[in-house]
């Protein structure tokens, strides 16, 4: 994955027998939004290691969604303050959905 988390190689060392097999996805679109208050949206510290703040800038914060990296989800808020003291060491996506939309970030839990 990129720094950005806007690239993602996938491989399969033994796709058709002997020969391996690597697919690029560029996500930058996907995981793009519109709206310039959603980019302003932050979540503070990162990486954390027991509780993250977000700021919305001011908009009303209608829910929060933490995912590990094979796309499940492990943390659901409605809070400005989120508890990530049980999830493990790694990366995370985390949405952040307020009245102007959804914004979706990078989080590094240590």
């Amino acid at each position: 994955m990129s720094g950005d988390a806007s690239t993602v190689i996938v491989g399969s060392p033994f796709h058709d027998g002997n020969k391996g097999h690597v697919r690029i996805f560029n996500l930058s679109e996907v995981l793009s939004t519109n709206s310039s208050k959603l980019s302003q949206t932050s979540i503070f510290p990162n990486p954390a290691s027991d509780v993250i703040n977000i700021n919305t800038n001011n908009e009303i914060l209608k829910e929060v969604l933490i995912y590990n990296s094979l796309g499940q989800m492990v943390k659901k808020s409605n809070q400005i303050k989120v508890d990530t003291l049980n999830l493990d060491k790694g990366i995370y996506f985390i949405t952040i959905e307020t009245e102007q939309g959804k914004s979706t970030k990078k989080l590094i839990i240590n």
